[in-house]
């Protein structure tokens, strides 16, 4: 019996290794390359690389609050490369446009700079992890509709997924925010598809 037991423990053990394996297979630290080629072929976008984003014409970024849909016309992101290896900085982050039906609405983001983190997948796509920069606040922004909402949201880390392309896309999906200040609904969720329009063409490939 007790062999038996041994060999179940064993067994599991050797299932967590090879589930841990195959994560770390199935993402690596990326580079961001003007070809969908790995190892890169083209152009690979040096530290300090400036990157530029838009909302994809026809889309809005959402923010749900249960009953209440805030959503912004335009918004545009701005960033730069701190390595080689796809790692850097959100240095811009605005929102304009924005409504809750008929009311008029700001977003302002708050806690900026940001971290930016991405990873490779397969076919020139990935990962871009948005976290606090080190000493600062988490990434957020403050939501004002004259007199119905007026508070701010934040979240210790949003994910957007990148798809490779001419241009590459950034997309948040139903990323999650929770209240930090002010009355209004506890946590929200964010919606929101850029266009990376610097630099043209982007793909993630590992390193």
């Amino acid at each position: 019996m007790k062999y038996l037991k041994f060999l179940g423990l064993a067994f599991v053990a050797i299932l967590a290794v090879t589930a841990l394996a195959g994560t770390a297979s199935a993402s690596a630290k990326a580079i961001l390359c003007s070809t969908n080629t790995n190892p890169c072929t083209g152009t690979k976008y040096p530290s300090g690389t400036k990157v530029t984003a838009q909302l994809v014409s026809g889309t809005g970024a959402t923010l749900t609050m249960g009953i209440y849909n805030i959503v912004c016309k335009k918004s545009m992101v701005s960033g730069v490369t701190t390595n080689a290896e796809a790692h850097g900085e959100i240095t811009g982050l605005t929102f304009s446009e924005c409504s809750l039906g008929t009311t008029p609405c700001s977003a302002t983001a708050v806690n900026l700079p940001y971290t930016a983190e991405a990873v490779a997948t397969a076919g020139g796509n990935g990962d871009l992890t948005i976290t606090s920069k080190v000493g600062g606040g988490n990434p957020g922004a403050t939501i004002v509709c004259g007199t119905t909402i007026n508070c701010t949201f934040i979240s210790s880390s949003i994910t957007f997924g990148v798809t490779g392309g001419n241009p590459g896309i950034l997309a948040a999906k139903e990323a999650e925010l929770s209240r930090s200040g002010g009355l209004c609904p506890s946590t929200a969720k964010w919606d929101a598809e850029y266009e990376i329009t610097a630099p043209k063409p982007l793909f993630l490939e590992t390193s």
